[in-house]
């Protein structure tokens, strides 16, 4: 079952976050839009907000995001993305999978600029969310929750070049 904008809200309220920070605006109708921290192009990283420049995505070209929010799965919840469709109407495409259970840290997303035109992510920009993450519950918890099976990405913090 997917959770909606009020069961979102009644976790929160209640001490158990799905998100951290969670800010209200950022709610949907059934998730949560996440927000840009940074931006990795080739090997450089660029902390979203904090430079001087506009960040310019040349077409074609692979690039990399993490999330500023922390997802903080319970053990009996997962969450699948979904790439906010003003971007793939700018040609953006992005391979996303599903969230594990029990998973804990910021999320890196793996992006490619299909598109002939430049990307350009202005340094600033009012709205800086890049997906959606969609909450389901499970009915019952998994044998082994992420942490247990491998977990190499649990408390993830920042990209890694």
């Amino acid at each position: 079952m997917e959770l909606t904008d009020e069961d979102i809200i009644n976790k929160a309220e209640s001490g158990f976050p799905l998100v951290d920070p969670f800010i209200l605006e950022q709610l949907t109708p059934n998730g949560y839009d996440l927000s840009i921290e940074e931006i990795q192009v080739g090997e450089k990283v660029f902390k979203f907000g904090n430079h001087a420049i506009n960040i310019v995505i040349r077409p074609l070209t692979f690039f990399k995001v993490m999330s500023k929010e922390t997802v903080l799965l319970p053990e009996d919840m997962t969450a699948s993305l979904w790439l906010r469709s003003s971007y793939a109407r700018k040609g953006i495409q992005a391979t996303f999978g599903k969230v594990d259970a029990g998973y804990n840290g910021k999320i890196a997303m793996s992006l490619f600029n299909g598109s002939d035109k430049d990307l350009v992510f202005e340094r600033e920009m009012k709205k800086k969310t890049i997906c959606q993450i969609v909450f389901e519950q499970l009915e019952k918890k998994p044998l082994k929750a992420y942490e247990s099976r491998s977990g190499q990405y649990q408390n993830q913090k920042t990209l890694k070049v």
